[in-house]
């Protein structure tokens, strides 16, 4: 049963390609193996692409942060599969930039019912459906990982 730290607890937030490390037993004082973050949205843990010294990469499922209280929960042989990740120090994770008020009024004739070809021809000038489409995908990207 969670106890309120463990409800409480939420990992640095990452993307698709932010570069961690990864700890392969889910000890703090593992040799980290550099790793990129594959899928962030899982909800046990993110995936990660594991660039392993000998060999080639590898995908890791279900990895959750070195902090997370449930990681000592898990059972040893499941934690000596899975690992840990955590932010590379110095690192800052990728921040997502705010919306300016050109996206702001593509997401508006969206949601109005306009298509993307109709979008671009209202706001004109280097506006393309190709582009519209390409703020309403960033849209839901921001919504999925919320």
């Amino acid at each position: 049963m969670p106890n309120d730290n463990d409800e409480k607890f939420r990992p640095p937030t990452v993307y698709v390609a932010t570069p961690v490390q990864w700890l392969p037993t889910g000890q703090r004082n593992d040799t980290p193996v550099p790793a990129l973050v594959a899928d962030p949205q899982e909800s046990h843990g993110v995936t990660l692409r594991v660039f392993q010294k000998h060999g080639p990469a590898k995908l890791v499922y279900g990895v959750v942060h070195i902090e997370d209280p449930q990681l000592q929960k898990r059972n040893p042989e499941a934690r000596a599969h899975r690992g840990a990740w955590r932010l590379v120090p110095g690192l800052m994770p990728k921040q997502r930039r705010p919306l300016s008020d050109e996206e702001k009024k593509v997401l508006r004739l969206i949601d109005e019912g306009k298509t993307a070809s109709e979008t671009a021809a209202i706001l004109g000038g280097a506006w393309t459906h190709q582009r519209v489409g390409a703020v309403v995908a960033g849209k839901q990207r921001r919504v999925e990982h919320a």
